[in-house]
């Protein structure tokens, strides 16, 4: 039976440029979402009127070729797990299979797919994407999609039945600013964002997104690149006292192979990006075993990529890391820190003092700290001296 638009107001709140299309309780959104994308264009959003669905679908309009295009679909996924996080209970976590379920505190909730015109090569642009997602509103075992043995629900995990509906409008919100993100700061934000709901991985394993949309995994090699993976197959039992502040807090310098409690962003060209591989490369080969100059580029280029994906932030941001082991494995959390704002009737020395706190947390949430430089530089003499 084809699906027939509903005949019912609007009642979805969509930002400017959506337009919406309702679809009676039968209706497919991502069926007849690609079905119309060529008809009526970017922006259009079909939505399924269903009390224990969530369904629906929006036409995309890219600028690039079918390879790299399909990478839009991250960036609906990350949308539509930021909408549902906007409305779900407090401390309750979004997270994703790969690549395409969606999981409320572990229990699958629903899931996204992509499509595209059929006859579109990989180096042509597509004419249309259309993005599809279906969520579980409440508890239904008659709906095939959904594996109900390990399901969750809206519903049943505290929602109330007008989230159902909100989630849509965040959703349509969330892909805007997504893809702005995307246009300012590269697809890195996107991957990053994505690959960070995913299961934690495992130490000394490197996540990407390449171009065409396929996940690729680093494992770590056995004496393991610089940086956490330095540590990779060490007791931090056995670790001496400066090993074990490395291992905590620090950064690993390419040239001199030291450690500094700070890093700092900087812009750099496409040609310091390809120096910085190439010295990483020749370390990696002369102190940490790489078999030879080809294997220490792959792990030069999946070092230096990681590095830029952590300088999402204006030139001159402070970065710090914190390392911890848990049941085996290296947990890395990292920080920006800004200076803090001056001081009420403070002199110009005094003003900003202590002098930088921590602004903005990626990770796990952790109790406030602060840096104490002037410590650090009187602990710094007094180990100079020793």
């Amino acid at each position: 039976m084809a699906s027939r638009p509903a005949d019912v107001e609007q009642t979805l709140d969509l930002p400017p440029g959506y337009t919406l299309v309702a679809l009676r309780e039968f209706g497919d959104a991502f069926v007849h979402g690609c079905a119309i994308a060529s008809d009526t264009g970017a922006g259009t959003l079909v939505w399924v009127r269903r009390y224990d669905l969530v369904e629906f679908a929006v036409v995309l309009e890219p600028e690039e070729p079918l390879l790299s295009a399909r990478r839009a679909f991250f960036a609906g996924m990350n949308a539509a797990a930021d909408a549902i996080a906007a409305h779900c209970p407090p401390e309750r976590e979004v997270s994703f299979d790969w690549p395409d379920a969606i999981r409320f505190d572990g229990g699958l909730l629903g899931g996204a797919r992509l499509g595209w015109p059929a006859d579109c090569a990989e180096d042509e642009v597509p004419a249309w994407l259309v993005f599809g997602v279906m969520l579980r509103a409440a508890d239904m075992a008659h709906v095939e999609q959904v594996q109900t043995a390990t399901g969750v629900s809206l519903l049943s995990e505290g929602f109330e039945m007008v989230d159902t509906d909100a989630i849509i409008g965040s959703f349509a919100r969330h892909l805007m600013t997504a893809f702005d993100l995307w246009n300012e700061r590269g697809f890195e934000t996107i991957a990053r964002d994505y690959l960070a709901r995913l299961p934690s991985r495992k130490a000394g394993e490197r996540r990407r997104i390449d171009l065409s949309g396929d996940l690729l995994i680093t494992a770590p090699t056995g004496s393991g690149p610089p940086g956490a993976f330095v540590f990779w197959n060490q007791d931090p039992a056995n670790l001496g006292q400066k090993q074990r502040v490395a291992l905590r807090s620090g950064f690993l310098g390419i040239d001199s192979l030291g450690w500094s409690t700070l890093a700092i962003v900087t812009e750099a060209t496409e040609a310091d990006r390809q120096a910085m591989v190439e010295r990483l490369a020749s370390q990696l080969q002369k102190k940490f075993g790489a078999p030879d100059l080809n294997a220490a580029r792959l792990a030069a280029e999946e070092e230096v990529a990681f590095a830029a994906s952590l300088c999402d932030h204006p030139p001159q941001t402070l970065l710090a890391v914190q390392r911890s082991v848990e049941n085996g494995e290296i947990r890395e959390r990292f920080r920006t820190l800004k200076p803090r704002e001056a001081a009420a009737g403070a002199d110009r020395l005094h003003a900003h003092a202590p002098a930088f706190t921590f602004h903005e947390v990626e990770g796990d949430v952790e109790p406030t700290e602060e840096v104490d430089l002037p410590g650090m530089i009187r602990n710094d003499r007094r180990t100079d001296r020793t």
